[in-house]
């Protein structure tokens, strides 16, 4: 009957949007016993994650490879198959979310091809009273808007609109098969996120000359290890993840919110190949004037690679367009055909009434309840500067689910409204230049949403489990696990995913717990000498005294007018090429087989 298409029905928690926080949504109120109903606009699930080549529908491009690794994305307890390695393609992505659905039973809950067309709530009746185009209406106790933000691009605005070339969004393309570029072609990508990263993954097989255009400088962040036989733009999808190298041993050794003192380096080389470079990219064009950790990373730093060896370009952003002519915050000025804005998205939710929409969605509680109406919550809007949103999306519906059932209580709406300016306040003070207001240090958020849940003491009580616990990464298992909420069979997944390999060969499968005996004073080594000894900000006063001189503190794009090769170690003065010699000893590990 539950999954039964009638022209008025009624269900306790009604989730608009069947992407991956809708799903999520969906499986985590089934499991504290509440109807569920999810509305979703086209005919299959996986919101961006289902590909189509229209341009009418926003999604991922046809060559997306996801930005986060399997174990910082996948659910805490549904593993993607290995086969779709450490960094999944977008197909990967849309059958794991299909296999996610079935396995839970959710597709029978979902409405396909059903757009919201309005929504009132009900004062008398307490119930909210949702219209679709279609003619039905959903009746429910709680409204969960997990439509995402893809829905409408940021606007181009000037001095952009003065270009005299063709001007494009990131949307406008599925794949560049049909824009048919020569030599004579001058490409500038506008923008310093992870679609920009892709487009120029995808523009650098072309004949054309590329410029990477950057405002206000950016974070990179590397998917795997540089290794020194990778081709320029290239990682092996199953090598070691990056951003699971994180544990708790780590945080405890190292500072997370206030640049990892004593990792720094170790991050820098690598996703780099060396400590001089300052960012994760050594490139004046693009130093950003937040500190490390203090901003968005971008997590595809391997397009990195084409900067270094003269492939693209590196400018800040543009100052003004005088006909063809672009011109750069830095003076300098180029001859283009086509700018490319990756200016990314922003949240269409006009289907709600007028006194929710007066509340937008950085101010709300937690990134999820509406102060005034707490019965309307939000899965998927807290933007991480580190791991992803499903992660995020998850812990939210871990806290969030408890609520909907009546075991988890929430403030007046006074407080909650206090609560939620003051976070707010706290975020810009934290990401002072960042301007997307959802952004979360996602070590601080999901900290807290853990003291929302409730304490449990169940891993802590349980030798096996509290072997892991500080030497596994901080994934969605990890906090659930400290949720207390798994099964005695999970634990040899937990198992599997303990110590970070970034000190270890990839794809050594087997490890005893022995090895933590080496892996926790090598940690105190490797973190807390350097950070004892400020080993990081020597590094980076390096750096930056060498982008004041050179443009870079890596490899210049033209080296006296040499190309040079993708690695972004140049001709180092004798003391600093043999501190990156040094560590690449210590911490580089054989690639495995």
């Amino acid at each position: 009957m539950d999954g039964e298409i009638s022209s008025s029905s009624f269900t306790d928690v009604l989730i608009v949007g069947a992407g991956w926080s809708g799903l999520y949504a969906a499986k985590y109120a089934k499991a504290e016993g509440l109807g569920i109903r999810i509305l979703e606009d086209r005919e299959d699930l996986g919101g961006v994650w289902n590909y189509t080549e229209s341009k009418d529908q926003i999604t991922v491009m046809r060559d997306t490879i996801s930005s986060t690794s399997r174990a910082v994305t996948e659910a805490s307890d549904f593993e993607i198959p290995e086969s779709a390695g450490n960094f999944m393609h977008q197909r990967d992505v849309f059958t794991y979310l299909k296999s996610y659905a079935d396995h839970f039973d959710l597709t029978r809950n979902i409405w396909f091809n059903c757009r919201v067309q309005s929504v009132e709530k009900s004062k008398a009746k307490a119930q909210w009273e949702v219209q679709t185009t279609d003619g039905r209406c959903v009746r429910s106790r709680h409204l969960v808007i997990c439509a995402g933000v893809h829905q409408t691009v940021r606007e181009v605005a000037p001095p952009i609109t003065s270009f005299g070339g063709q001007v494009y969004h990131a949307r406008d393309f599925k794949h560049f098969d049909d824009l048919h570029l020569t030599a004579d072609d001058h490409l500038v990508v506008y923008g310093g996120g992870e679609t920009a990263s892709d487009i120029i993954e995808s523009l650098v097989e072309k004949p054309c000359k590329l410029t990477w255009a950057i405002r206000d400088g950016q974070h990179f962040f590397r998917k795997t290890p540089k290794r020194p036989d990778q081709a320029a733009g290239t990682y092996d999808r199953w090598d070691n993840a990056l951003d699971a190298q994180t544990t708790l041993l780590h945080q405890t050794v190292s500072n997370f919110n206030k640049s990892k003192p004593g990792m720094r380096y170790a991050c820098n080389f690598s996703g780099t190949g060396s400590v001089f470079t300052f960012q994760g990219h050594g490139i004046a064009s693009w130093i950003n004037p937040a500190d490390w950790f203090h901003d968005f990373f971008n997590k595809n730093g391997h397009t990195l690679d084409h900067v270094w060896n003269g492939r693209v370009q590196a400018a800040p952003g543009i100052r003004s367009c005088e006909g063809r002519k672009v011109c750069f915050e830095d003076g300098t000025d180029a001859e283009a055909t086509h700018i490319i804005c990756c200016f990314g998205y922003v949240p269409d939710l006009q289907f709600l009434p007028d006194w929710a929409r007066r509340t937008p969605t950085h101010l709300l509680y937690k990134l999820v309840f509406h102060p005034d109406d707490p019965t309307l919550s939000y899965i998927g809007y807290a933007r991480p500067a580190l791991f992803s949103v499903p992660f995020m999306a998850e812990t939210q519906c871990m806290w969030a689910s408890r609520v909907w059932a009546g075991k988890r209580s929430l403030s007046d709406s006074e407080t909650m409204r206090s609560v939620g300016y003051h976070d707010y306040q706290n975020r810009r003070a934290f990401f002072p230049n960042y301007t997307n207001p959802n952004l979360v240090n996602p070590f601080f958020y999901v900290k807290e949403l853990r003291g929302l849940m409730g304490s449990s003491i169940r891993a802590w009580k349980d030798w096996r489990v509290l072997r892991c616990l500080f030497v596994v990464p901080f994934t969605p298992l990890f906090i659930r696990v400290l949720a207390g909420q798994y099964a005695k069979d999970e634990i040899k997944r937990l198992e599997r995913q303990c110590f970070p390999t970034i000190y270890v060969q990839p794809g050594r499968k087997k490890r005893s717990f022995l090895f933590i005996f080496v892996y926790g004073p090598l940690a105190l080594i490797m973190i807390g000498i350097p950070r004892l000894l400020r080993l990081d900000n020597l590094f980076d006063k390096i750096a930056r005294g060498r982008m004041a001189r050179d443009g870079t503190s890596t490899s210049s794009s033209l080296e006296r007018g040499r190309v040079t090769d993708s690695h972004p170690r140049r001709r180092f003065s004798f003391w600093t090429g043999a501190i990156d010699r040094m560590i690449s000893a210590i911490l580089r590990a054989p690639k495995g087989e």
